[in-house]
């Protein structure tokens, strides 16, 4: 029995490991993967406390995008969901209260998911206005935390964020709405690649305040990414140039050459290195930033293999080469020694339908030529397209006899 009830155990949690790297950022519009609790605030040693906490969702909400703006802010726009996804959740309470509510999830560490994003907006009721005569402690005020940390090991670095209201009812970074300090849309980066095979875990809490009179609220949401450098393409193009590309979502690049956008173009060598600093949009701290490395090697491809019919007036470029007669070509195409490439070509070029035709009519007659007339002497030409055929050319040569 002992035996079968830890192989349920072990099965049950793989499908949640399974569900949260699935629904990491609530992508199926549920919580699915995530494990939902809530319970109550009180206040004793000078310090907030969690109590009677029980597992389920009360005030937590899966948003999209028709949700549209948080209703409450209207000093600026705070999407319910965050930018680029169509799926985030709102946690914690939107009302007065000393509850919490809490998100927990886990996931393994692979090379496809070891750069972890996760994103929040926060709303928090400050004192400042309260009608109670005794304002609040710190540690009784609404707060919202994360927690990003592995199985066994320290703390990762930027893997949380920890805020309470200050006792001068301000927070470094938050703006002022009345009696809410918010803050939008933040991100945080984390480079799990020393963490592959290893399992990371994820907690995400917003409460109210410990005396009852007020709420604290969050959005949130989270991704994970390949921590890569790649290239556009493994050979350099035409210009010999190597276009690297660092992963796309992020406000800020920085590479080793002092190239400020995302891509970098650069003259390859073997063995050359470049790196690249990637800063989060509205970082939570400037020294929360992602490095990633790139090396230069050797490429080997494979044979391409390239069918193409054209007219022939047209031709095909292959390594700045023009091919415009029938034929199969093979090609083979070095560049910078960093790239050996084999292109076999197979080209069949189609003949233009060309005719000239004279015609001789008398004045006041006229000759049509498809939707073209024509009523005095000259010289006309015109094309045609035949569905995917090449272009036919027809020339009139046109004489008016006047007698």
């Amino acid at each position: 029995m002992k035996f079968f009830i830890a192989l349920f155990f072990l099965f049950f949690s793989t499908i949640v490991n399974s569900w949260a790297q699935n629904n990491l950022g609530f992508e199926d519009g549920t919580i699915s993967g995530w494990e939902g609790s809530y319970g109550d605030m009180s206040s004793a040693n000078q310090m907030a406390n969690y109590l009677n906490e029980r597992n389920g969702n009360r005030d937590l909400i899966v948003t999209s995008l028709s949700d549209g703006n948080d209703p409450i802010i209207k000093a600026e726009a705070i999407p319910m969901v965050a930018p680029g996804s169509t799926h985030s959740v709102r946690i914690g309470y939107t009302v007065q209260g000393n509850r919490f509510e809490k998100l927990k999830t886990s996931f393994t560490v692979n090379a496809n998911n070891a750069l972890f994003i996760y994103k929040f907006a926060v709303l928090l009721h400050s004192d400042e206005f309260s009608p109670r005569p005794t304002k609040h402690q710190v540690f009784q005020k609404p707060g919202f935390s994360i927690n990003i940390y592995p199985e066994i090991g320290s703390a990762l670095p930027c893997s949380n964020f920890d805020v309470q209201i200050l006792g001068d009812n301000q927070i470094n970074g938050f703006k002022k709405q009345g009696d809410i300090l918010y803050k939008n849309w933040t991100n945080g980066a984390i480079d799990l690649q020393q963490y592959i095979g290893k399992k990371i875990f994820v907690e995400v809490t917003a409460h109210g305040c410990t005396e009852r009179g007020h709420f604290g609220y969050a959005y949130f949401d989270a991704e994970t990414i390949k921590p890569a450098i790649t290239e556009f393409s493994k050979c350099p193009g035409d210009d010999g140039l190597l276009i690297l590309q660092a992963p796309n979502g992020f406000d800020k690049y920085v590479w080793s050459n002092g190239v400020t956008t995302q891509n970098d173009h650069v003259l390859p060598n073997v063995g050359d290195q470049y790196s690249v600093e990637l800063y989060p949009f509205n970082t939570i701290a400037n020294n929360c930033k992602v490095k990633m490395d790139y090396t230069i090697q050797y490429y080997k491809a494979g044979t391409n293999i390239i069918s193409k019919t054209i007219c022939e007036t047209d031709s095909i470029m292959v390594d700045n080469k023009a091919y415009n007669k029938t034929g199969d070509y093979t090609i083979n195409i070095n560049r910078r020694n960093v790239c050996d490439s084999t292109v076999l070509l197979k080209l069949n070029v189609k003949s233009i339908y060309n005719k000239t035709f004279q015609k001789n009519i008398c004045l006041g007659q006229s000759i049509k030529v498809g939707d073209s007339t024509y009523t005095k002497s000259g010289n006309y030409t015109n094309v045609f397209k035949i569905g995917t055929l090449c272009d036919s050319i027809i020339t009139t040569n046109i004489t008016v006899d006047n007698d």
